[in-house]
């Protein structure tokens, strides 16, 4: 869906004028194009956007215990990702094994 649909033709106007100073030879049509943008930037990021999954979730996914996603991780079997202190599992990867 366009932005053009979604904002009024008065909050456009009104959020161009607050942009003005900011902004050098902004126009409503440059306002609206540049949203139409970022909204397409924004939707083809959160497609390739996968949730990592926890230990315990990837538990419950592939009906087996800590020890043996541990093991899986020591053998190479599933794929893991660090984030700071936390463990997590990639979407893909418990895809991959679900649907080999």
């Amino acid at each position: 869906m366009k932005i053009k649909s979604k904002i009024t033709p008065e909050i456009i106007a009104a959020v161009t004028s607050l942009l003005a100073p900011f902004v050098e030879d902004l126009t409503p049509t440059k306002l609206i194009a540049a949203l139409e943008a970022f909204e397409d930037i924004d939707s083809r990021s959160a497609e390739r956007l996968e949730k990592p999954f926890t230990i315990a979730e990837a538990c419950k996914l592939l009906q087996v215990s800590k020890p043996t996603i541990y093991r899986m991780f020591a053998d190479g079997t599933i794929k893991k990702v660090r984030i700071r202190n936390s463990i997590r599992i990639p979407a893909s990867a418990i895809h991959s094994i679900l649907n080999p």
